[in-house]
């Protein structure tokens, strides 16, 4: 009876280790290497008026198996992107960890079209963020319009709108005015406009020009 024993016991030992010994491998193949995500993936600053700056702070994160290595933050592109604040450089990120990177755009004139790229760079891996901002391209013809506007006109820079036969010497045009437009301020206003003559067509309601002479 004794002998049965034993032998029965022996085939289950042999099973419990042959699974032990068959399951390991599957586990090892589990384990893969680090991998690093930015959160934004990506970001597009601006319009923005130059002279002014916007920020955007971005989460980089290991979302492997492994610890990532020592990081390196690199900022590749126009030097209106920038970055101010970096809790990442230097650091290994384990499993599942975090730092965060923040970066300025700051267009130093106007109607810019800036591009930049974001990496994070370790023995192990590496991640990339592009960036794209823009600046505004302010209307020169700001104080005009104001004006022309205060009058009751409908104030544009498109050509077509020159009631009056200008043609290429066209600049703005102040028209549908219940009030003669033919004031000092829009005289002025043309002058400083680069023009040198306010061409006006009437009775209400008004049509003027501004046009170089």
């Amino acid at each position: 009876m004794r002998v049965r024993l034993l032998r029965r016991g022996l085939p289950i030992a042999s099973l419990a280790v042959l699974g032990v010994l068959s399951f390991t491998p599957a586990a090892l193949a589990a384990s893969g290497p680090p991998a690093l995500s930015f959160t934004p993936s990506s970001w597009t600053a601006g319009p923005i008026d130059s002279g002014t700056t916007t920020t955007q702070a971005f989460t980089l994160t290991n979302t492997g198996d492994k610890a990532s290595g020592a990081i390196t933050i690199t900022l590749p592109g126009s030097a209106a992107f920038t970055a101010t604040a970096d809790t990442c450089t230097g650091r290994s990120l384990g499993p599942g960890k975090s730092c965060s990177i923040t970066v300025q755009y700051a267009p130093a004139s106007n109607a810019e079209n800036d591009t930049a790229t974001l990496t994070a760079i370790s023995v192990k891996a590496s991640v990339t963020a592009p960036l794209s901002g823009s600046s505004t391209n302010p209307n020169p013809f700001a104080q005009s319009q104001a004006d022309c506007e205060a009058i009751g006109g409908t104030f544009s820079t498109d050509p077509s709108t020159d009631a009056l036969g200008m043609g290429a010497n066209f600049i703005w045009s102040c028209n549908n005015s219940p009030t003669e437009p033919g004031s000092s301020t829009l005289i002025d206003d043309c002058f400083n406009d680069g023009g040198g003559t306010l061409a006006i067509s009437g009775p209400s309601p008004w049509y003027s020009t501004c046009a170089k002479t």
